[in-house]
């Protein structure tokens, strides 16, 4: 896919800035016309007011408290909109944050006010305030003038939904899984102190034992999810290969190796499972809370250019390349929907067969379905350029089948 940086390119994709307003003709009728909004006080409000209508309040379960939330919280939002959009010398990640997590502790108030999270009157999670207000700057950004505090954007996070959360899952999490897997096989191949070449003489190590062990260590010093076990591991290795004697070293390593898990991702992940996005807690009550997965989609962009400007070559921000990924997660999904109802299915399976990577001792080939859901698995994985060259493929097909110049194939 194509990406651009320019702030009318961005904001195209979501929203003009505009708003329908009741008004009455020169008869005395209702209508309805269309108003410009800016980025001044009036258009922040219609900011807001779009984000909490996203809200979706029907899952939650009222209090019985008299009054509207989505009134009630327009002002106090207000008020912290204008704290962030005040002139600044400087901005950084941890200035932003820090605005962040005092807005949504407001917006999370005013909800425990109005409504539990269910009908067992659990408390409203964290999940509910940062879709607010991660909302409630991307619709600002949509206004007109706020090109000019390009700035205060720069920064913000990404709103966690159900689409974003499936893409995070699918870029983030199974790659760290897909890394897990490396890391474990390779345990046991590097319990001989023998294939550790820090301790040995370069002359007596082979090209292959080398990338082996730069790849090694490469997973483990990027790996996003890393806490505090592999820190103390990274620590042992720089420090006892120059400190204590060599088999002693090798040794020790060889024993920190064999203890290392992968407990530090949340076991769902692990399963392949995502978590409500209303449900997120703030980083205070859960290890996988809010702010892990602000670090983690951050880490992702600092090191991943997929999302990069196609004139500057600059990577886009991740709230930049929201616009983009919104989008694209439910279009990847409608495809592959699409693809899981293919009403070719067998010539979807033969021409699956004809890549390199199939496998067939893992498909039992008399099993037609297994074959299919194979190839359902092979095509999530797809790019979703791919995925749309395929569809249009299979589209074509379907309509010569349709208009009787092609024969389907014999089953």
């Amino acid at each position: 896919m194509k990406y651009s940086a320019e702030h009318f390119e961005i904001t195209k994709r979501f929203w003009d800035g505009t708003q329908r307003v009741k008004d009455t003709d020169i008869d005395g009728k209702e209508v309805q016309r269309i108003i410009q909004l800016e980025f001044d006080q009036s258009g922040k409000k219609a900011a807001i007011e779009r984000a909490v209508v996203d809200l979706m309040a029907r899952t939650l379960t009222p209090t019985g408290v008299k009054g509207k939330f989505s009134e009630d919280v327009v002002d106090p939002l207000l008020k912290e909109l204008d704290k962030w959009f005040i002139p600044r010398n400087q901005i950084t990640e941890e200035i932003f944050d820090e605005w962040h997590a005092n807005t949504c502790d407001v917006v999370l108030g005013i909800l425990r006010k109005y409504y539990y999270n269910d009908k067992d009157r659990n408390p409203v999670q964290y999940g509910k305030a940062q879709k607010i207000v991660n909302m409630t700057m991307k619709e600002l950004y949509c206004l007109p003038g706020s090109e000019k505090y390009e700035k205060y954007f720069v920064y913000c996070h990404i709103a966690l939904d159900s689409f974003t959360l499936e893409w995070v899952q699918r870029n983030i999490l199974n790659p760290r899984e897909k890394e897990r897997r490396y890391l474990a096989s390779q345990l046991q191949s590097w319990s001989a102190p023998e294939r550790f070449r820090k301790y040995r003489q370069p002359d007596s190590v082979s090209e292959e034992d080398i990338k082996t062990e730069q790849k090694l260590l490469w997973v483990i010093k990027d790996w996003e999810g890393k806490r505090t076990k592999l820190d103390e591991l990274l620590l042992l290795y720089d420090q006892r290969q120059r400190t204590m004697k060599v088999n002693e070293a090798k040794r020790l390593w060889r024993e920190e190796l064999t203890k290392l898990t992968a407990g530090w991702l949340p076991p769902q992940f692990m399963k392949g499972k995502v978590s409500n996005w209303s449900l997120i807690p703030d980083k205070t009550t859960s290890f996988y809370g809010y702010d892990e997965y602000v670090r983690w989609i951050r880490n992702f962009f600092a090191s991943n250019h997929t999302y990069t400007d196609e004139k500057t070559k600059k990577s886009l921000t991740p709230f930049q390349a929201e616009f983009y990924i919104w989008s694209e997660i439910q279009l990847e999904l409608a495809a592959e929907a699409f693809y899981g109802q293919d009403i070719g299915k067998y010539e979807t399976v033969e021409e699956e067969k004809s890549t390199p990577e199939w496998k067939t001792d893992n498909v039992d080939e008399k099993d037609f379905d297994a074959q299919f859901k194979w190839c359902k698995e092979r095509f999530k994985e797809y790019s979703l350029d791919k995925k749309m060259t395929y569809l249009s493929k299979r589209v074509e097909n379907l309509q010569q089948l349709l208009d009787g110049s092609q024969t389907p194939l014999e089953t």
